[in-house]
């Protein structure tokens, strides 16, 4: 549709800074042929290893993917595995000297193995804890240097410690007429109050909203109105796996189908919404046609196993694929 062509398109003009946590995704590979004479667990036997950037850079990753300008900002640990996540960046051509080194503290990694395309186990390695002066004095000076270079700031939020209401308040003072976005942890969602998005699964909004879900439409939309007005937020997008997506915008509840047609890992699928939607955002495009191109973004993700990007051919693909009744619905707003 010449439409759409003409909407990705745009995305070459947007300029978004992304800040959280970072994360190095860690995967093993392998085949399992028997289970272990130890323990009823699978023996699984290696065939390969990867690593990919995660967290907040698999946001920055989606961004770049739909040939978006981003730059990221966030802190690692002085060790190996945060020299290997600052060369996934620099590889992407992700600006990166917004992302400080913690001599504190090791590099966030989360290993996955994986057997047959099916998860296996996941080991995490992970400190949490509030950053010091001095961390927050180099967030300062870099938000300082780059004040007008975005007009939309990501905060794709995983609970690690570094997004916090100090960090909230430095970068308010730096961006007063940028559109901020979050991706929050539901402990995190007050921080975000007064923002332009919020993008929370439904499990994320019903806990935030703090009501019970029984699995009705009008507990999603009482949950959605409830954060609208209680965090007095511009806009809310929740995600809904298999049933699309809500966005509550200007005192309306649009609710946006789900493309996806097979489903093999959601890991990142969040992020590639958030990324979709902020690129889309700035490159003046539409809040609604932003998500509705999250959307089918997102659905491109699932089909893959590990974090992973959509290109604009894939989106453009999914969306030629549609149900021809969904593309009749969602055209009117594109």
């Amino acid at each position: 549709m010449k439409k759409l062509d003409k909407l990705l398109e745009k995305f070459k003009n947007a300029n978004v800074l992304v800040i959280g946590d970072l994360i190095l995704d860690h995967y093993i590979w392998g085949k399992v042929d028997r289970i272990s004479p130890e323990a009823p667990v699978p023996v699984v036997k290696v065939t390969k290893e990867s690593f990919m950037a995660g967290g907040c850079a698999n946001v920055a990753l989606n961004i770049r993917a739909l040939n978006g300008n981003v730059s990221i900002c966030g802190i690692i640990g002085k060790d190996q595995y945060g020299r290997k996540l600052l060369s996934l960046l620099e590889k992407n051509q992700i600006e990166y000297d917004g992302v400080i080194v913690d001599s504190r503290r090791e590099t966030i990694r989360k290993t996955r193995v994986i057997a047959h395309h099916q998860h296996v186990v996941r080991v995490d390695r992970e400190e949490t804890f509030t950053p010091d002066l001095d961390i927050y004095k180099q967030f300062e000076s870099f938000f300082n240097r780059k004040r007008n270079q975005f007009n939309v700031v990501v905060f794709s939020d995983y609970a690690k410690g570094v997004i916090d209401s100090k960090l909230l308040e430095i970068v308010k003072r730096n961006f007063k007429d940028s559109l901020f976005l979050a991706d929050p942890k539901v402990k995190n969602v007050p921080l975000f109050k007064d923002f332009y998005l919020i993008t929370p699964n439904r499990k994320e909004a019903m806990e935030a909203a703090k009501i019970e879900d029984r699995g009705r439409e009008e507990d999603l939309i009482n949950a959605g109105e409830k954060l609208i007005n209680e965090y007095s937020l511009k806009n809310l997008l929740i995600t809904r796996g298999e049933e699309g997506m809500s966005l509550f915008t200007d005192n309306r509840h649009i609710k946006i189908p789900t493309f996806a047609q097979e489903v093999f890992d959601v890991t990142g699928a969040g992020d590639t919404v958030i990324a979709t939607v902020g690129a889309g955002l700035s490159s003046g495009i539409s809040l609604v046609k932003s998500c509705i191109i999250a959307n089918l973004a997102a659905s491109v993700v699932v089909g893959k196993v590990g974090t992973a990007t959509a290109i604009p051919e894939e989106i453009e693909d999914r969306w030629n694929k549609l149900d021809r009744d969904v593309k009749k619905a969602l055209e009117k707003y594109l």
